[in-house]
């Protein structure tokens, strides 16, 4: 598996990936901490980690290739988590949040040492 930069680009892929799953397209500004994964020159996931106020990052979003099959998704999301920790860690960022809606991102969160604040928002030590 391959990890590199997420790069405007791939805007067009991933809004493909959110129209096969009735969501809007995406329209924002890409940042620092963005990443594609790929296996066999095929996108499977990307991350973005937002920098914010108070030395926090902002895992805002988080989306998958809906064609790739379930254990290549699920393993580009654990390597897309370790690099955006490892990263996030890199340039001074103390702690990581994320809102999620479901049970099985809770399990996965869990996984990577996040805490649940509430019963939609993760945070982690860094």
């Amino acid at each position: 598996m391959e990890i590199r930069k997420f790069v405007k680009k791939d805007m067009e892929e991933l809004n493909w990936w959110l129209s096969v799953r009735d969501l809007p397209a995406a329209k924002f500004k890409i940042p620092k901490l963005a990443y594609m994964s790929h296996i066999e020159n095929v996108s499977v996931a990307c991350l973005f980690l937002r920098r914010i106020e108070g030395g926090f990052g902002l895992i805002d979003g988080l989306c998958t290739n809906p064609e790739a099959v379930d254990y290549v998704r699920n393993n580009a999301i654990n390597e897309l988590l370790f690099r955006a920790i490892y990263d996030a860690k890199a340039v001074g960022i103390k702690a990581i949040m994320a809102f999620v809606s479901d049970e099985h991102t809770l399990t996965r969160a869990a996984s990577f040492d996040f805490i649940t604040l509430n019963d939609k928002c993760i945070i982690r030590s860094i």
